[in-house]
């Protein structure tokens, strides 16, 4: 991992990603099912099914640890990179269905 290069990973065992229109995720639009997590150093893709998803921020929760560290015999969890991709959908849809979510609670 690029974390601590020869050293182990610090994997979570388990990531949830959250939608939401906010940075402090208060108005949360979708939350994944939590996805399982090897400790390994490689690439996973996770390819959730097609959604239309409306929000402004992608969080992603850690969720456990599963790796001690020699030294302090303590947990760390990490992540080196995350990518997110899909496709914009258009300003004035984005903003219909921002409205139409809050008329259906």
């Amino acid at each position: 991992c690029g974390y601590q290069p020869s050293h182990p990973c610090y994997a979570p065992r388990k990531f949830r990603i959250v939608v939401s229109l906010d940075v402090q995720a208060v108005h949360v639009t979708w939350t994944s099912p939590e996805l399982g997590v090897l400790n390994v150093n490689d690439v996973f893709c996770y390819q959730l099914a097609p959604l239309l998803v409306v929000g402004a921020y992608v969080h992603v929760h850690l969720v456990g640890r599963q790796q001690v560290q020699e030294s302090d015999n303590l947990y760390y969890v990490c992540m080196q990179t995350v990518a997110v991709t899909g496709i914009k959908v258009e300003p004035a849809l984005a903003e219909y269905l921002r409205h139409a979510s809050d008329w259906a609670r």
